[in-house]
């Protein structure tokens, strides 16, 4: 039984590297998106605490998700985003597309 788990401790991290907290320097839409680009499947996003207000570029949407993340902020009345992105179709604050269904 201890074999086993021996094997298994030393191969589990191969399968399966541990996931890597990223902090946004600030809530704001550039520093979130960049820590967002930075992350890799499995990892967590943490938003600090501030009030941000993010706009959409006709083109995109604010923040982009294109992977499996956690998107987490500092708490209840911590971190607030209003959003200004409008009111078309693709005007959203956070488009999230991972491809996990």
């Amino acid at each position: 039984m201890v074999l086993i788990l021996v094997v298994l401790t030393g191969i589990l991290p191969l399968l399966y590297p541990a996931a890597v907290v990223i902090i946004a320097p600030s809530c704001s839409q550039a520093d979130v998106q960049n820590a967002i680009n930075s992350a890799t499947d499995g990892d967590t996003v943490l938003v600090p605490a501030g009030t941000c207000t993010w706009t959409t570029p006709t083109s995109a949407p604010s923040v982009s998700i294109t992977r499996s993340l956690i998107l987490k902020g500092a708490g209840i009345d911590q971190t607030i985003i209003r959003d200004n992105t409008g009111t078309g179709g693709n005007q959203v604050p956070i488009l999230m597309n991972s491809g996990v269904r």
